[in-house]
């Protein structure tokens, strides 16, 4: 067993972050309960430094989002995660801002080894050559006292993970990536706190089927829909599932028996929730066409595939070459995006999570393959 210090006062947590704001670096993990709720309950906060390991309790701490502040928002102070993108949102959400100095280990391990999404325990078991228990991961981190178990597995969750970083960030400091993964473990955190309600419905199938009013009424619908379960603290699928916001739009049901016929919305909820629905359906046949949301970019033509085929084939050669994971370079939709731009005299067109090392690294090649292929599809058709 591993020895920990359990921090459940203001004055016990000061000493802490006047503590970890002298560490080069720091390993640290949550854990959180999330099953109905719209946002994830905090349930703890496990640190590791050269001093030992401290497991914070933020259902005892008042102003945990002030005494914790000078340390995550300090960068000179690294903040060693492993596949972070959950830890990032809660403690950005408890912030208000978002965390910074953050490493994460999962990032790390595709930018040296070309091996994405590598696990926690594989990684422990691999290169420290230790099994890590998992048999805690589902208990209810909420439940006061916690048991000796769930309190071992939150220290050996920081404890190993703060023993892996100094050979992992070596690594890439060997391979001049240090800068890379600091470019995209800064995007990560900024973006968890900028998601804007508004274009959410910018990620739902189909949702490129729809326009003018129906696409209007999609916008409105996930807009509300979002608005809600931050009301009422509960999750997507708990009011209107993602399916069932196209269902409204597609069909625009008139009443509540209608919109229980053609969907999966629960009766319970409809007769909580189903007026709001009624009304932007209705206001959907009158709304101005002025206020239509452009319509969304389907698909690749088929006419592009072939072009799409040969620039992925182009960044899976160099992803090759460069010993990273081909999904580190981009995202499917960027790639299209970019060869349906270009294709359309865009030239100049960039996807922005291009930006930085990426487009350092195969912009000019993509530019230049594309272009040619581009030229010769032209001539061909003279």
């Amino acid at each position: 067993m591993t020895d920990y210090t359990w921090i459940n006062t203001p004055e016990a947590l000061a000493d802490c972050v006047t503590r970890l704001r002298r560490q080069p670096f720091v390993a640290i993990d949550t854990e959180f309960f999330r099953e109905r709720s719209y946002y994830p309950a905090l349930g703890l906060l496990q640190i590791a430094d050269a001093e030992g390991c401290m497991l914070i309790d933020p259902l005892e701490l008042d102003g945990l989002a002030d005494l914790l502040r000078p340390w995550l928002t300090d960068p000179a102070c690294e903040k060693v995660f492993h596949s972070g993108e959950e830890d990032l949102e809660i403690l950005g959400r408890l912030l208000g801002e978002p965390v910074q100095g953050v490493m994460d280990t999962q990032l790390i391990q595709g930018f040296v080894t070309g091996e994405a999404s590598m696990g926690y325990a594989r990684m422990v078991a691999e290169r420290l050559d230790i099994e890590v228990p998992k048999d805690q991961t589902r208990s209810n981190w909420l439940q006061r006292p916690l048991s000796e178990q769930q309190c071992q597995y939150a220290v050996n969750d920081v404890t190993y993970l703060y023993r892996l970083y100094p050979a992992m960030r070596q690594a890439l400091v060997d391979l001049d990536r240090l800068s890379w993964l600091q470019e995209d473990t800064d995007r990560l955190a900024s973006r968890v706190l900028q998601r804007d309600d508004s274009q959410y419905y910018l990620q739902l199938r189909q949702a490129f089927e729809l326009n003018g009013n129906r696409l209007w009424l999609l916008q409105q619908l996930a807009q509300k829909r979002e608005e809600r379960c931050r009301i009422l603290d509960r999750n997507r699928k708990a009011v209107v599932s993602d399916p069932d916001l196209v269902t409204l739009a597609q069909k625009r049901p008139d009443s509540l028996d209608r919109i229980s016929q053609v969907t999966e919305i629960r009766p319970g909820v409809l007769r909580h929730e189903g007026d709001w629905m009624l009304a932007l359906i209705q206001a959907s046949h009158t709304v101005d066409s002025s206020q239509y949301p452009e319509r969304i970019q389907p698909p690749l033509p088929r006419a592009l595939t072939d072009h799409f085929q040969s620039m992925r084939a182009v960044l899976t050669e160099l992803a090759k070459e460069q010993g990273l994971p081909r999904e580190y370079l981009t995202r499917k939709r960027d790639l299209e995006r970019f060869v349906l731009e270009r294709s359309q005299g865009h030239a100049a067109y960039v996807p922005a999570a291009w930006s930085g090392w990426r487009w350092a690294l195969f912009g000019d090649l993509l530019s230049e393959r594309l272009q040619q292929r581009l030229q010769i599809s032209v001539e061909q058709e003279d």
